[in-house]
């Protein structure tokens, strides 16, 4: 899920497709709302490195993503903040 201002949450998922770097990461942003448009589904495909503080990063020329990993009550979980295209919020995914 990511939220998107103060009370507004939003479907995402991503999918890491590999285990060696760079990583192969799909992210899945569902009700985009777009001006004059109705909402969509967006994917976004990138290549993610692992930063100096041991975190999932990807950084482009209009997005940024960086994720810790955390022990989430015996689950593993993913959350931190991203930037993308003039949106910005937080990230939180439960591994499946």
């Amino acid at each position: 899920m990511r939220t998107i201002g103060p009370g507004t949450v939003k479907n995402t998922d991503l999918e890491i497709l590999n285990d060696t770097l760079p990583l192969q990461v799909k992210l899945t942003f569902y009700d985009v709302k777009k001006p004059g448009k109705a909402f969509t589904t967006e994917i976004r495909d990138f290549k993610g490195k692992i930063n100096d503080q041991g975190n999932l990063f990807h950084k482009g020329p209009d997005n940024e993503v960086e994720l810790s990993l955390y022990n989430d009550d015996g689950k593993m979980k993913l959350e931190g903040t991203y930037y993308w295209f003039g949106s910005k919020g937080t990230m939180s995914f439960k591994k499946k």
